[in-house]
């Protein structure tokens, strides 16, 4: 008997994400000194740490993003790149189901990543979320790969979503900065 013939491989897709949170004050402090409303390189430069840090592990992939994937391997379909990568951010409880092609919540923002990055099998995706965006119960997030160039807001912009994560990362107020990082690991 070849057992060999049996064995599986098998793809890991594991995500952990850090949401690095800066009050309104220190955000409007900033921005008045920087001249624009900073990113979370901004603040590393300046020394200043953030009120409060979240992590979470985990998500799933949706079925489109399992396509995207295939296709990427197969040499074509658009990459999850800095000129086109989105993470998105929502209200939404709804339980995950791959054939999500949206967040599920009423109230969503779609952040253009201020980098992404790709070292060895680990994947990183950067996005600031300045005073004025994605005020609401941040609930659930996602990546986003564009189709064109990358834009922010709402709705969903075109392209592909990846994978989604129903997660309680908290409420963000106006005048905050929110600062959403997520690095998935591929084994």
């Amino acid at each position: 008997m070849n057992l060999m013939k049996h064995a599986r491989d098998s793809f890991k897709w594991w995500p952990t994400i850090e949401v690095a949170k800066f009050n309104p004050d220190i955000t409007r402090e900033v921005t008045e000194h920087l001249g624009y409303e900073p990113v979370l390189a901004d603040f590393q430069r300046l020394g200043i740490a953030p009120d409060e840090v979240v992590t979470a592990e985990g998500n799933e992939l949706t079925t489109a993003g399992l396509n995207r994937i295939a296709s990427l391997v197969n040499g074509s379909g658009q990459a999850f790149t800095t000129a086109n990568s989105v993470i998105g951010v929502g209200n939404g409880t709804t339980a995950f189901s791959a054939a999500h092609t949206d967040l599920q919540g009423a109230s969503k923002y779609f952040q253009a990543t201020d980098s992404t990055s790709v070292t060895g099998a680990v994947i990183t995706a950067i996005a600031t979320f300045t005073g004025a965006n994605a005020n609401f119960a941040w609930e659930e997030w996602c990546w986003v790969a564009t189709d064109a160039a990358k834009t922010s807001g709402a709705p969903k912009p075109a392209g592909v979503m990846m994978n989604r994560k129903v997660q309680a990362l908290g409420t963000k107020a106006s005048g905050a900065s929110w600062t959403l990082t997520t690095t998935v690991t591929l084994s």
